[in-house]
């Protein structure tokens, strides 16, 4: 079996040019090009939409934590930034456990996308947690500098692993090209 990173598609454009009259023709021409699953760069926001769902259901979770914790000891108080801080921490535990399970977080599921490895199965537990460690910090990235000037592509988290984020759609694609 292949790997997706072996996968080679054919690519056919027609170039303009003027042929011997001076009219305009076409050359057909022929790339071979390796085979990309990802989401394109256009659906990034259905992946930030994903993450964001992530972080407000484990908000949402930090929030009913910190009730009962409230509840318990009288002496603590809300606080919305800890709030956050916790549902981050929830994500950075609980999302890699969650791709390496099932190959999708909360957010991916309602999204219906989905993270596979070079063999279209979902990512090892150890490649899950550095996936997400480079996509947090990606994001932070992002909002200390501008994202043109970041040094990371918002999918180099993907690509640094060996991982692709694609549509559940397409896996059955993936797996035909890889298996023939």
């Amino acid at each position: 079996m292949k790997k997706i990173s072996e996968v080679i598609t054919l690519k056919t454009i027609n170039r303009p040019y003027r042929d011997s009259k001076g009219e305009q023709a076409y050359e057909e021409l022929e790339f071979e090009l390796p085979y990309n699953p990802n989401l394109p760069d256009k659906d990034i926001f259905i992946r930030v939409f994903a993450r964001v769902t992530d972080l407000i259901l484990y908000g949402i979770l930090a929030f009913m934590i910190d009730i009962i914790l409230m509840v318990s000891f009288k002496n603590l108080k809300f606080d919305l930034l800890d709030c956050f801080a916790e549902a981050l921490i929830i994500s950075l535990i609980l999302n890699p456990f969650l791709e390496h399970k099932t190959g999708k977080t909360l957010g991916k599921l309602i999204f219906k996308i989905q993270v596979i490895d070079e063999y279209c199965h979902h990512p090892s537990l150890l490649i899950s947690y550095k996936r997400n460690f480079l996509s947090l910090a990606n994001v932070v990235l992002m909002f200390r500098m501008l994202p043109a000037h970041s040094g990371m592509k918002h999918n180099q988290h993907n690509e640094m692993c060996n991982t692709y984020t694609v549509y559940d759609k397409d896996i059955t694609q993936i797996v035909n090209l890889i298996n023939s």
